[in-house]
């Protein structure tokens, strides 16, 4: 009975540390990093790379598998390394006060490099944490009931969040700019409780393989055919959303004109469209596998990408408002799909002991493939700018690459599917 009150504790405070994170993570979210840095004087390039700075950072896992294998508990680095990623929050905030340099900007992608770099190094250990501290008969139900607080905190931040900056937008527009370190100031509070919530989930040593070395492990893992045709599949899946997730935001404020509360009441929607699918899709994922599954999120966000290039061929503004809001709910339910699915790919595809070296090598080759989304995307939207004339078609062909993307997805998904079971 204790053993049952002690699990039921543990799994409260994994839920109070998923909406803590996702509170922060909301109000730092890439709509909002966009728009601060497109205010700050980013272009494509930039923005390219700071939208995806979280994916790149999962090369981060190597110091977390690293730190497992040397001995350091999992609570330790989760508190750590999560405590001294939170101030870079702080150094976000105060870049507001210097705008109008080129080094602001840069500032701006160092610190969300360094904040996401450090505290992914807590989340490569959060995975191998949970593999071996709660029973894998309850991965998808439970992650699936974490992932629907998540956004329901999500979606409360988002509406606090939409309220505070249509208040600059109408009423103290010179002062905009400052909404933007307020924000990033309440998400270091926030940040510094969901670390406050890894000190009360209990400690454990990650089990590894003992009589063999570090690298020795990578160098063994990295050789497996399993491994590398998983690690490029979820690579391509990381390649995919990192190409057209950053720009969605800068298509709908320079080239759709809408505001940044209007981006925010979009991103709701899409947020509210995970939540009513939490719990639904969590019961199906075991029923139908993890494969279809992962398809069919591939196929929303072809759908989506679809939307929003009609919005181009529409000059009535609740026509393109209709396609938007499609847009961003398929958006809400393929993220879902695509996050339950890779998340849960990874804890049934690892063994339990050195789980976390295999995450290390899998999310090394998902941000490699996230970097190079990153610096790509960018590079070619602001080629096709410079040579199309009409803004329409370099977006219609910008959407349509990244439609193109997702279909290389569903190819690379026939050789591995035995092992996604």
């Amino acid at each position: 009975m204790q053993v049952l009150g002690n699990l039921r504790r543990t799994l409260r405070y994994i839920i109070y540390n998923g909406i803590a994170t996702s509170s922060m993570t909301t109000m730092t979210s890439s709509a909002i990093v966009v728009a601060y840095a497109l205010l700050l004087g980013a272009d494509p390039m930039h923005i390219g790379l700071i939208g995806n700075v979280d994916y790149i950072c999962f090369f981060s896992y190597f110091i977390a598998s690293f730190l497992i294998n040397k001995g350091f508990s999992a609570r330790s680095i989760s508190v750590n390394f999560s405590f001294v990623a939170r101030f870079f929050y702080l150094i976000i905030a105060l870049l507001a006060l210097f705008n109008g340099g080129s080094w602001v900007v840069l500032c701006l992608l160092l610190c969300l490099f360094m904040s996401n770099f450090i505290g992914s190094i807590a989340g490569g250990v959060f995975y191998p944490w949970m593999k071996s501290l709660l029973p894998e008969s309850i991965f998808a139900p439970f992650f699936a009931e974490r992932l629907r607080w998540t956004m329901i905190a999500s979606v409360i931040v988002y509406l606090f969040t939409a309220g505070f900056f249509y208040v600059f937008d109408h009423y103290i527009v010179e002062y905009k700019i400052y909404a933007y370190s307020i924000i990033f100031l309440l998400a270091f509070i926030a940040g510094l409780y969901s670390v406050y919530t890894f000190t009360k989930i209990p400690n454990i040593q990650l089990p590894c393989t003992e009589n063999s070395s570090f690298w020795h492990k990578i160098s063994i893992i990295s050789r497996k055919k399993s491994v590398i045709l998983m690690s490029c599949f979820l690579g391509l899946i990381n390649f995919s959303v990192c190409f057209i997730t950053p720009f969605i935001t800068v298509y709908i404020l320079s080239v759709l004109k809408f505001s940044m509360p209007t981006v925010i009441i979009l991103t709701i929607l899409s947020n509210i469209a995970y939540i009513v699918s939490t719990k639904w899709i969590g019961r199906k994922v075991k029923q139908f596998g993890y494969y279809p599954t992962i398809i069919v999120g591939i196929g929303g966000c072809i759908l989506s990408l679809i939307c929003l290039t009609y919005c181009l061929y529409f000059e009535q503004t609740f026509a393109v408002i209709v396609l938007l809001v499609a847009a961003h709910i398929l958006q809400g339910l393929s993220k879902f799909i695509l996050d339950l699915g890779a998340n849960n790919v990874q804890l049934i595809f690892v063994p339990e002991k050195d789980s976390s070296v295999y995450i290390a090598v899998i999310n090394f080759i998902r941000a490699l493939f996230a970097t190079i989304a990153g610096v790509s995307s960018g590079y070619i939207l602001a080629s096709l700018q410079s040579v199309y004339n009409d803004v329409n078609t370099a977006w219609q062909i910008f959407w349509i690459i990244g439609m193109i993307c997702f279909i290389s997805v569903l190819i690379s998904a026939v050789p591995i599917r035995r092992y996604i079971k």
